[in-house]
């Protein structure tokens, strides 16, 4: 029993002796985790700082997070320094601080590349330079948690955006239009009546409505804005002075629904470009809205429903 023992006391003391004789000096650690979203959207979203506390994994044991401060794992984490697709992160163990950088790198058209990277320098202690190598174990594997929760919150559109972003395509679509002019925002009753407009000559020419309204508000100036009413319908119509035909042909186009009044909206048509800038996407056609509320029968707008057409290359 006392050679067993003393026999594993002199394999771990070598084991020990091996291990802080292949420690370097300093040790590197890290973390490398793609996630499906693009370089300049998962940017922005680490820049808004109010959104770790979103991603940022959650335990219980640990209390709240707090704005520039972040608990995981019985270790504290402050962001320090913000560059350009690139954030300094001070984490705290004991009584003593390491920082580590998190670099935004871009990979594929619908990827990024982050790096989570340590350098910790080693005593020239050999029980504290066991302690450090155990410690940088640690710090890899909450890196690793920590940007696996990054992964999940940034694969989700509405969470870079605001709202959740599709694609989809259009059949080819004819269209009753017609456009006109406001000295200001149009409201649902400058809208119903050019909805109107367009019934009425549908049903004089006797064609079948074949979708939903659709509408177009490009602003001229800061005070005027151009409207443009359309209704999807079965066949060509036959143009008259204030209506005219309109054909969508078949086309790939990014979708959102948003839920509330003009301002929303105008929020989702930035964010939809947004993506599609971000995801170097071209569009040949003006976005449109589709009516899903009928504007002119609910006047809370934050009951208005509205789906979002980017139409693409």
């Amino acid at each position: 029993m006392k050679k067993l023992l003393l026999a594993l006391i002199l394999i771990l003391l070598l084991s020990c002796i091996g291990l802080v004789i292949f420690i370097p000096a300093q040790l590197e650690v890290s973390q490398l985790t793609n996630i499906g979203c693009m370089v300049n959207g998962a940017n922005r979203a680490l820049q808004d700082e109010n959104k770790w506390q979103r991603w940022w994994p959650k335990n219980a044991k640990e209390g709240n997070n707090s704005l520039n401060e972040y608990h995981y794992n019985g270790y504290n984490y402050a962001v320090i320094k913000k560059l350009y697709n690139r954030f300094e992160v001070q984490t705290k163990a004991s009584e003593k601080s390491y920082t580590g950088t998190i670099t935004l790198l871009p990979f594929s058209n619908d990827s990024v590349h982050v790096l989570w990277n340590y350098v910790i320098p080693t005593s020239a202690n050999p029980f504290n330079k066991i302690s450090e190598y155990w410690k940088a174990r640690k710090f890899r594997k909450n890196a690793e948690a920590i940007l696996s929760s990054l992964k999940q919150f940034l694969e989700k559109t509405e969470n870079v955006y605001g709202i959740k972003i599709s694609s989809t395509s259009t059949d080819k679509i004819y269209l009753a239009a017609t456009t006109s002019i406001f000295p200001r925002y149009p409201d649902p009753a400058d809208i119903y009546q050019m909805i109107e407009k367009l019934r009425d000559e549908i049903s004089r020419q006797q064609l079948r409505e074949t979708g939903r309204p659709m509408i177009n508000n490009t602003a001229l100036d800061s005070t005027r804005f151009e409207t443009m009413v359309a209704i999807p319908v079965d066949t060509i119509i036959h143009e008259t002075k204030d209506i005219n035909m309109r054909r969508i042909v078949t086309i790939k186009a990014l979708v959102a629904t948003v839920k509330g009044g003009p301002g929303k909206i105008q929020e989702a048509l930035a964010q939809l470009n947004q993506y599609a800038i971000d995801h170097k996407l071209f569009s040949p056609a003006i976005p449109y809205e589709t009516i899903v509320t009928e504007r002119w029968k609910e006047p809370d707008t934050s009951k208005w429903v509205t789906t979002i057409y980017q139409p693409l290359l």
